[in-house]
């Protein structure tokens, strides 16, 4: 069923000041939904009704304009989808629609595997595999290295800040591996590695605040985001991201940065 998310309707739940500011986004997009198109019945199918953020935004939304377009029209399932193929065409709402042009937007792998997405595995001290070692979850400091995997350097959203835009998180991921490395470098190691108590602290503090992300991915529609609506396998576009948000967790390994003693990382 859908549910308009204008603050008309704002449920009494949704109390801080996040939930409050998606709510908001989300009735402004509507609104900009309705003005954007002339038919009352497809600016109402094109409205979101899940709250920001649930599924991937747009850069923009000149994109409405173009349902105004005779020649354009809006096929809504319902989120039931496309039910079959055929020789001519596509069969949605028990109807066929011949197409002269058909275009898979399949988007692309990111909820399988570390070893799968890189192509091979990773053999750490004294041969152990990172596919055997994360077995039962992922284990990293600082989202970034791994104990007993020394020199291995991660770069992504693995226990990281997960933010929006990706290109933000890896280069703060990479200048506090510059730093790492260039202090290795500074001090003449040829290894170095974080110890198991320093990914265990790291660990505690990473699980204590995934609480705060949980109820927000329970509650959305669902999608990748959130393994289709089943948050409870650790699975999921943001899964195992920090739940403290990205600026805290920045933050976090910029006040590390500034003691500037490696606490945690073994040097050889």
């Amino acid at each position: 069923m859908r549910s308009s998310c204008g603050p008309s309707v704002l449920p009494v739940r949704a109390g801080s000041r996040r939930d409050v500011g998606q709510y908001a986004a989300a009735s402004l997009h509507q609104a900009s939904v309705g003005a954007a198109d002339a038919d009352r019945a497809t600016a109402e199918a094109l409205k979101p009704w899940y709250r920001q953020f649930c599924k991937r935004p747009t850069f923009h939304e000149s994109y409405l304009e173009a349902y105004n377009q005779p020649g354009v029209h809006l096929v809504d399932t319902d989120g039931i989808g496309v039910e079959r193929l055929t020789a001519d065409g596509v069969v949605a709402n028990g109807q066929e629609y011949k197409l002269d042009c058909l275009i898979f937007a399949t988007g692309f792998e990111s909820e399988n595997t570390y070893v799968d997405r890189a192509g091979y595995d990773i053999v750490g001290r004294n041969g152990r595999k990172l596919s055997e070692y994360w077995s039962e979850g992922l284990r990293t400091f600082q989202g970034v290295m791994i104990d007993g995997f020394p020199n291995c350097f991660l770069v992504g959203r693995t226990q990281a800040g997960a933010s929006l835009n990706l290109m933000f998180g890896i280069t703060h991921q990479i200048n506090h591996i510059a730093y790492i490395l260039s202090e290795a470098a500074r001090k003449g190691a040829s290894a170095l590695e974080p110890t198991s108590e320093a990914v265990e602290a790291f660990l505690e503090d990473f699980r204590a605040n995934a609480r705060n992300a949980e109820r927000f991915w329970a509650e959305c529609t669902p999608g990748f985001y959130n393994n289709e609506g089943d948050v409870k396998k650790k699975i999921g576009y943001f899964a195992d991201s920090y739940g403290g948000g990205a600026r805290k967790f920045w933050g976090m390994l910029d006040a590390w940065r500034d003691e500037g003693n490696m606490q945690g990382v073994t040097i050889e």
